[in-house]
């Protein structure tokens, strides 16, 4: 999703909620709305997305993998006890990587993992 598309439908969500309650605290409003949308689309939908053998772009570190950020990695493993996957690099490092620091990929014209 594009960002004006996102804001245009936080917006949209907003100003519907305004035309049924204008007398609403709308600074708290905006607030949980943003949260909803932000939620819907970051952590509802983007682990779901994780499997075994897709390719997934590295985009932070919370749990201190060694891969370089914007790296692509492979997914070989799902951890038992959270929302890790052991992933591996071009090099073949390996490291545990959570659902929220990465985001998979198309790689119709990037490098593979081997």
């Amino acid at each position: 999703m594009e960002k004006d598309q996102a804001i245009a439908l936080i917006k949209g969500r907003i100003m519907d909620e305004y035309r049924k309650h204008p007398q609403l605290d709308w600074a708290d409003i905006a607030a949980r709305k943003l949260y909803e949308q932000w939620n819907e689309y970051f952590l509802d939908n983007k682990p779901k997305d994780f499997d075994i053998g897709k390719y997934v772009k590295v985009l932070s570190c919370f749990n201190g993998h060694e891969f370089e950020i914007g790296e692509i990695v492979c997914v070989i493993l799902k951890s038992d006890f959270d929302n890790t996957w052991l992933c591996k690099n071009e090099e073949g490092g390996q490291w545990y990587l959570h659902e929220k620091e990465g985001e998979v990929i198309n790689l119709k014209n990037q490098k593979t993992v081997k």
